[in-house]
């Protein structure tokens, strides 16, 4: 291949590399407003102001500053800034501050407007002020602060150049932290996207709901996630993390005891569930509770937890049992006057006649003329109307069905609901060992405060009222705690 061929071919790589070149041009047109023109990208966002008293379009005069802000430039490299400005005739000096993502990547100390650094002459007429990037810089957020410490200096415009990253296919790669491996999906072209896989649940006690973009440790709030299924569309090659829900605060199905044996167990009457300890007018109040009807006439219970007022213990005694309220630490006892059963909180003992679909009737039997009369379990019960009322009507054996009890094991039911647990680590949730409380901060000792960008503040026995207004990090060790001033 001749030298000539090659010099050809390298001249029209860089006429193609030029003419790809975007250029994004924000003109002032007030203190406080510029428009913009040239290559305008779609999600563009510019903030112009001038700090000053005597607000003028463009003109800054000594100790005052034009801040611009520039948010949205697409994914690419920026690789040429140019200022068009002038000063006066024979006089104007300031200094220049530009960020790209928060590191500054431009300066000009203040000096005069003839330095070097700036237009090399003063100028009554617009110049262009360059500044190429060698290598240029991946694209981000704009800042850029002009300040001038003599009068005066002028700002037109500000024009930047880029290239626009061009789009590639991306990979997308699952971790599942269980035994199931699953291959890494890529496009086919650039924003194609690709179907997010499904998972069988790791277990029992865990769900698989989704993919998280983060890898997430157990959690009581509820992260966000892609759901399986769903199209996904990476801007980069990425990696997404399964997310499992746990169990533990569905609500529990409890079938009533077929036998009576020692253990803490739930007490259901006609309308709720026995709620605390015998009280002084003699009968025990109730609370609203779900039940359902199961296929075999029975009623089942539907809870999450069973509050500690809510669990009695029954302790067996040959056919016989007693009944201790372990809340208020006091046993239920009973009293017969007449056909009128009061409660009391005393030992007593109790025996149970079994009805029919799991329902029982908890009595102590009494002689009475020709009837066998019952002192019962009595509770303050809740109607379906929503009333409460004491149900002091006698009961006798052929009345039973109309004061009978459901007594639900509470082997293995929390006293409190569990909160919901979302992790990418199955196997991992609410039986893990709680983290440690935070320390807080003690005042009276040496601190550090820093602010939001790393820079710090003092060190020290430190008061706040003793800075500027604003938000600040203070470490004491391993204690950090966010501020507001």
């Amino acid at each position: 291949m001749s030298r000539r061929l090659i010099v050809s071919i390298l001249t029209l790589l860089l006429c193609c590399a030029e003419a790809s070149a975007e250029t994004l041009t924000v003109t002032v047109t007030a203190y406080d407003e510029v428009s913009l023109s040239g290559d305008v990208p779609d999600n563009i966002a510019v903030r112009y102001e001038q700090l000053q008293d005597r607000p003028f379009k463009g003109r800054l005069l000594t100790g005052e500053s034009a801040v611009l802000t520039l948010t949205g430039l697409p994914a690419g490299e920026l690789s040429e800034v140019i200022l068009q400005m002038h000063s006066n005739t024979s006089a104007g000096s300031g200094s220049l501050s530009m960020t790209v993502g928060g590191e500054e990547v431009w300066s000009i100390t203040d000096s005069r407007f003839s330095s070097v650094g700036w237009a090399g002459s003063y100028a009554k007429d617009w110049v262009d002020i360059r500044h190429s990037f060698t290598p240029p810089l991946t694209t981000g957020d704009i800042s850029l602060i002009i300040e001038a410490s003599a009068n005066s200096l002028y700002i037109a415009s500000y024009t930047f150049v880029y290239n626009v990253q061009q789009p590639v296919p991306h990979t997308v790669s699952f971790v599942t932290h269980t035994s199931a491996l699953l291959p890494a999906l890529r496009e086919d072209y650039a924003g194609e996207g690709v179907l997010l896989p499904t998972l069988v649940s790791p277990n029992a006690d865990w769900s698989f709901i989704g993919w998280s973009a983060t890898d997430i440790r157990p959690t009581n709030i509820r992260p966000a996630y892609h759901l399986s299924g769903q199209r996904y569309y990476p801007t980069a090659d990425v990696t997404l993390y399964a997310l499992y829900e746990d169990h533990a605060a569905e609500a529990q199905t409890i079938a009533p005891a077929a036998s009576v044996q020692d253990g803490e167990y739930a007490i259901v009457s006609r309308h709720g569930m026995f709620a605390g300890a015998v009280s002084e007018t003699g009968y025990i109040p109730t609370q609203p509770c779900t039940q359902v009807k199961s296929g075999d006439d029975s009623y089942l219970l539907q809870v999450q937890a069973v509050e500690p007022a809510c669990r009695y213990s029954l302790l067996c005694q040959g056919d016989s049992f007693r009944i201790y309220h372990s809340a208020s630490g006091t046993y239920i006892g009973h009293r017969q006057t007449g056909a009128k059963t009061t409660l009391l909180a005393r030992e007593d003992t109790w025996g149970l006649l079994h009805i029919a679909a799991g329902a029982t009737f908890i009595n102590s039997s009494y002689a009475v003329q020709d009837e066998q009369i019952y002192a019962y379990l009595l509770c303050e019960e809740y109607t379906d109307e929503g009333e409460y009322v004491i149900d002091y009507r006698r009961a006798i054996c052929t009345d039973t069905l109309t004061h009978y009890h459901l007594l639900y094991p509470l082997d293995g039911v929390p006293s409190r609901p569990r909160q919901t647990t979302w992790s990418s680590y199955p196997g991992i949730g609410y039986g893990t060992e709680e983290a440690p409380a935070p320390q807080p901060i003690d005042w009276t000792r040496e601190v550090t405060v820093r602010t939001t960008d790393g820079r710090t503040a003092g060190v020290g026995q430190w008061h706040r009222m003793s800075l500027p207004h604003g938000v600040y990090i203070v470490q004491q060790g391993h204690a950090v705690r966010p501020i507001i001033r």
